[in-house]
């Protein structure tokens, strides 16, 4: 009998102890306090590589996934694509391949490390993206489809007038209006209409980007309306 129970009380110390290490209390009201897995606690306090760390370790792919989605974008816009290059090798090359809101990222990072230039890997990251259209879209994004469509108008190695099309079909996703896709797909159609030499098609585009981005308060409204700003000027000075 003194052994079943010393085995029982084993049994509930690693239990618990096991959950406590991979659990953070928050408080809520007053006193009280809430049990959060210590993945989700460190999302809340902006840990974003932590929350990663935890995630690989206990091999949680589902909350990799989330937390890569929900924050990528607006680290690359931070200046810190390679980071969001290192998360995504964390994943296993099975889900890589069917999750098309993680190629979005995948390519839009890649694009950045490699000193905003198009290449062959960039597209091979943008066909996983349009070839998986029902998965989980990026943050600030109705669909997947939307941020495919807007990521190859602005990263692939197209020609201006496929870039042109693929941002006016990005923006013909009503669901994805009032989004920051929305406004990228407005950005990329204004940059494809200056290569493509359509200078009134690339105001109305750039100042209907700035119109939706003014004010704004994330990392990726403000580097969308620095952009517009600046070919718009570059416009005005070519047209005087």
């Amino acid at each position: 009998v003194f052994l079943l129970f010393f085995f029982y009380f084993l049994v509930c110390y690693f239990f618990f102890s096991s959950r406590r290490r991979h659990t953070r209390y928050i408080s809520v009201t007053g006193v009280q306090t809430c049990a959060l897995p210590i993945c989700e606690w460190y999302q809340l306090e902006g840990r974003y590589d932590d929350a990663v760390g935890q995630a690989s370790a206990t091999d949680d792919w589902e909350s990799l996934v989330q937390i890569i989605l929900a924050c990528g974008l607006e680290t690359i816009a931070s200046g810190d694509a390679e980071k969001v290059s290192a998360w995504l090798s964390r994943l296993p090359s099975r889900i890589l391949r069917t999750e098309g809101g993680l190629a979005v990222l995948g390519a839009a990072a890649l694009w950045a490390t490699s000193g905003f230039k198009a290449s062959s890997t960039v597209d091979d990251w943008l066909d996983v993206a349009e070839a998986n259209p029902a998965s989980f879209p990026p943050s600030g994004s109705s669909s997947t489809h939307t941020a495919a469509l807007t990521a190859k108008a602005l990263f692939s190695s197209s020609g201006a007038a496929e870039r042109l099309s693929l941002a006016r079909s990005a923006l013909q996703d009503e669901d994805a209006e009032g989004t920051v896709w929305a406004a990228m797909a407005r950005y990329a159609l204004g940059l494809a209409a200056f290569f493509d030499d359509q200078p009134v098609a690339a105001r109305r585009a750039l100042s209907d980007c700035l119109r939706s981005q003014s004010p704004s308060e994330t990392t990726v409204g403000r580097l969308l309306v620095s952009a517009a700003t600046s070919l718009l000027a570059l416009l005005e000075y070519e047209s005087g």
